[in-house]
């Protein structure tokens, strides 16, 4: 008996001087990895091959710089990031081309994501359960998307890239979304991609897509209308009577409920002049979350919408711009908060705002702007009030995806450059650059708050959430 003490007391002695573990998350984390101080913690990285392995359990940002310790930063490792449950924003910085499987598993309440141009790969889970993020726009440059990397997360409106030529097998399988953007990119949808995707009432197939798996569209219970671009018989060709794309099991879905459209017409917009509804162009420089974000409150007509929650920072904002016809939705049903807008769109936006005043000349000084462009009369306008000089010679890049710097700088220069006191409190804001002015008066008139306390984001893509809400604090409240 005395013997088993002695062994119990000596082992609760080695317990107690043993040394206190982190809760460290990451598969491919190892005690070798070196720590790097973000808000709340550490997150930890291997300097071999580049990659954030892990994450302390208490960290609440992280701004990932692009190189640590002289190496620079590639990959997000697997569940680098897993559980935190504290996590609100992550900034994944310029270089990184791969966000590994189960990155941002189950961070309830991470709510934006910053994500870079050249960013390839989004593996399976990556962002499952976060159910607090309500928009997520992945770059152009991302030419896969694993499976279930959405299930359970807040997102309702998603775009899939440009760079992606086949959606992978459940690749948006028990997730919330309500509508889903495919681009004349893909064209192979593999078996399972929409699977009890339960809030799918309509999808829009583009002509581009020459194959159709079975069992896409499985346990949709809501999906009751499928736009395709094409003839009837090529829809045929494709789908045959369409029962395998429900069920290829036993192939007894009643298909009543469920109209086919031809010919594109699915997604008519409410106003065909609106910029929101003229095509993309691929995104250069890679869009990522949804910027200052805090409380919208209630806003019962934004809510028409069913990607505009009446919680988004956005509600109200969205509530002003189609009562004010600064801009209407993408179709009937949705908004896409998500989605980037152009140098073209914003100007256009401002223009509307401001409640489309006659320019006073016909001379368009840009080769690259047409007069049948939607943009005609928003830009000659904004030359004439020193809005904006173009980007070049003669060019004015319509088609170009337009910043969050530049957004502020619009809207700076239209309220003729007032002075502003005080200094730039964000990081990322250097008192040299073009934006630096604009961005201290878009603070200190309340119209952004940053996307963390301490950075601006000015190079992150705006998105029309953004520019919306940019305009309303500005021009609407």
């Amino acid at each position: 008996m005395k013997k088993i003490l002695s062994w119990i007391l000596a082992l609760a002695l080695c317990v107690s001087l043993a040394p206190t573990v982190l809760a460290i998350s990451g598969d491919e984390w190892d005690e070798d990895d070196v720590p790097y101080p973000v808000e709340g913690g550490n997150i930890y990285f291997d300097l071999e091959t580049g990659t954030v392995t892990g994450s302390d359990e208490a960290v609440t940002s992280a701004n990932i710089p692009e190189e640590i310790n002289g190496v620079k930063v590639k990959r997000i490792g697997a569940n680098a990031f897993d559980l935190r449950l504290e996590l609100t924003h992550v900034t994944v910085p310029s270089g990184v081309t791969e966000i590994a499987d189960y990155a941002f598993e189950y961070c309830e309440e991470l709510t934006s994501i910053s994500l870079p141009s050249g960013l390839t790969r989004v593996g399976q889970n990556a962002f499952r359960d976060c159910e607090s993020l309500e928009t997520l726009v992945l770059p152009d440059s991302v030419t896969y998307i694993g499976s279930n990397f959405l299930k359970g997360a807040g997102v309702k409106s998603f775009t899939i890239p440009r760079g992606v030529t086949a959606i992978e097998n459940s690749t948006f399988a028990y997730s919330e979304v309500t509508n889903v953007t495919i681009p004349d990119t893909v064209k192979t949808i593999k078996g399972s991609a929409f699977m009890h995707c339960n809030g799918l009432t309509s999808i829009s197939i583009p002509g581009s897509v020459t194959s159709l798996e079975d069992n896409i569209f499985f346990r949709c219970a809501s999906l009751r209308d499928i736009y395709f671009d094409g003839t009837e018989g090529e829809w045929t060709a494709l789908a045959g009577d369409g029962q395998r794309l429900f069920d290829a099991y036993q192939g007894d879905v009643d298909l009543s409920k469920v109209t086919v459209h031809f010919s594109g017409k699915g997604n008519v917009p409410s106003d065909p002049s609106d910029p929101a509804d003229t095509p993309e162009p691929s995104n250069p420089s890679g869009p990522s979350s949804p910027s200052d974000v805090q409380p919208g409150g209630s806003s019962p007509a934004a809510v028409s919408f069913t990607d505009v929650s009446a919680k988004a920072y956005y509600a109200d904002a969205v509530k002003w711009a189609v009562e004010k016809e600064v801009t209407n939705g993408t179709s009937k049903t949705t908004f896409s908060p998500g989605k980037d807008c152009t140098r073209a769109e914003i100007v256009t936006f401002l223009w509307r705002a401001k409640g489309q005043p006659e320019p006073t000349t016909t001379v368009n000084p840009f080769t690259d702007v047409k007069a049948s462009s939607f943009a005609y009369k928003a830009i000659l306008w904004a030359v004439e009030e020193g809005i904006t000089t173009g980007t070049g010679k003669n060019t004015f890049n319509p088609n170009g995806v337009c910043t969050r710097g530049e957004a502020v700088t619009f809207l700076w220069r239209a309220a003729k450059k007032p002075a502003a006191s005080g200094s730039v409190a964000f990081t990322d804001v250097s008192t040299g650059a073009f934006y630096s002015n604009a961005v201290k008066w878009a603070v200190e008139e309340k119209i952004t708050t940053g996307v963390t306390s301490t950075t601006f984001a000015p190079k992150k893509n705006c998105t029309r959430g953004d520019i919306v809400t940019f305009l309303w604090r500005n021009l609407g409240k």
